[in-house]
């Protein structure tokens, strides 16, 4: 039966009934390049409704000066070089009716030589929807990042402006969501200029996040352990200029001088007793909120002779419990340190990204001219700022990027160089005792 579906599979594809999709293809073709645009199929004459697809493909090579104490498998290592897929994407979505939507999204991500082997790829996103009223109410569910509190607690991943998302604007990461995606049901849409969109999530248990759970309760706050109540969330932007779609929850990084765009953004997300911790008898377990809140502001303009400009800055406060801290490092090349030489980071290029308290992030990038380098694009220069105050740091955490996009074909094939700096914290008197970086150089390649 498998045998005779796949052979009428293959008919249909090779028959007239499938002409209609060679003339999408070959209409998609430029007389300039030869390059399909798009992988879509339409479902009507108007092209309305259509079933699109994508892939995307994010490849690392790193060098980086590595924490103190830094092991690989038990080596000690001062600084690391290291090949990986930062992610791996294939999408599928379909516009079925004019209210009925899909979209579903599978990869993988942060794979490299200290990663266990033949990881298997995962749903990041299954949604349905449903437009109830127009452009004003469509409401969802499934597995989605809808419920992100903040321009870039829900940014595409394939139009990031600078080499990758601030990790810091996503303080559940894998603790209590699976990559920001939670079991969600949402409501979105536009009132005039104002784009909104609130979700109730069901939070994974943090008992199922990969070395995130600590049973042992202290009097720094953790994630609790006991079944975790709904997590509500939403996110309000007005939009004084362009309008930006909301057909997906991503916001993209940078349109390279395609809208105007500046928006203002509010949004807060909240959980009760998500976390616990030791009261200050020392005895009896205490259980509060999570409460997080950001506002940002978002500038994409072009300028002159098609160059752009694009700026973020953003203000977040997170209440996660008296002195709740992490470290993260993206991608982190090593997988041990010493106990005896070890600061407050961690292992490789960890450091203190998340905790109780208040952070800025600024961001800036300015694409260059058009065919700067005739077929073979041009150069979006950029820069970004980290500032947090966090209760269990006695001093400030300052971390900043820099670095430039050669967009060969824009975001669809891109060369980034970055340069980051981090600061390394003494791990009992928790300030600043030096600094590490890190230079990235990434291959992005969109189908």
């Amino acid at each position: 039966m498998r045998l005779y579906l796949r052979c009428l599979f293959c008919f249909l594809l090779v028959s007239e009934a499938s002409v209609p999709l060679r003339a999408q293809v070959l209409d998609s073709l430029s007389a300039e390049d030869d390059v399909p645009r798009e992988l879509s199929f339409p479902l009507n004459a108007s092209g309305t409704r259509y079933i699109k697809a994508s892939l995307s493909a994010q490849v690392w090579a790193r060098f980086n000066q590595s924490n103190p104490g830094t092991l690989v498998f038990g080596q000690p290592r001062n600084s690391t070089f290291d090949i990986g897929i930062r992610r791996v994407r294939i999408r599928i979505m379909s516009q079925l009716t004019e209210r009925v939507f899909i979209y579903a999204q599978l990869g993988q991500a942060s794979l490299n030589r200290v990663s266990p082997r033949q990881v298997s790829p995962f749903f990041q996103d299954v949604v349905t929807e449903f437009t109830v009223l127009h452009r004003w109410l469509t409401l969802g569910g499934g597995l989605t990042s809808w419920g992100g509190f903040a321009r870039l607690t829900s940014a595409s991943i394939s139009t990031f402006t600078t080499l990758d998302t601030p990790v810091f604007c996503q303080p559940t990461i894998n603790a209590l969501d699976q990559s920001m995606r939670k079991y969600s049901l949402y409501a979105k849409g536009k009132l005039k200029k104002l784009d909104y969109r609130l979700a109730i999530s069901d939070p994974f248990p943090i008992q199922t996040a990969n070395g995130q759970y600590d049973p042992v309760i202290s009097p720094a706050a953790h994630f609790a352990p006991q079944p975790p109540h709904k997590q509500y969330s939403t996110y309000w932007s007005y939009q004084f200029l362009d309008e930006e779609s909301n057909q997906t929850p991503y916001f993209r990084g940078s349109y390279l001088g395609a809208k105007r765009v500046f928006n203002l953004g509010l949004g807060t997300q909240w959980q009760h007793d998500a976390m616990w911790q030791l009261a200050d008898n020392g005895r009896d377990t205490l259980r509060t909120a999570m409460w997080l809140w950001a506002a940002d502001a978002y500038l994409d303009l072009p300028t002159h002779r098609g160059e752009a400009l694009t700026a973020y800055a953003g203000y977040y406060h997170y209440d996660l419990g008296n002195y709740y801290l992490r470290s993260l490092g993206i991608m982190n090349p090593a997988n041990g340190v010493n106990p005896a030489q070890q600061s407050l980071n961690g292992a490789g290029n960890a450091f203190p990204l998340i905790g109780t308290g208040s952070s800025v992030y600024l961001q800036a990038a300015y694409l260059l001219r058009p065919k700067l380098f005739s077929t073979l694009g041009t150069l979006q220069p950029y820069a970004d700022l980290i500032r947090a105050r966090y209760d269990a740091l006695r001093d400030p955490m300052l971390s900043y990027n820099v670095g430039v996009n050669w967009l060969i074909r824009g975001f669809e094939a891109r060369i980034t160089l970055n340069y980051q700096n981090r600061p390394v914290f003494r791990l009992e008197e928790r300030t600043v005792k030096q600094r590490r970086g890190a230079v990235v150089l990434q291959y992005q390649i969109i189908i």
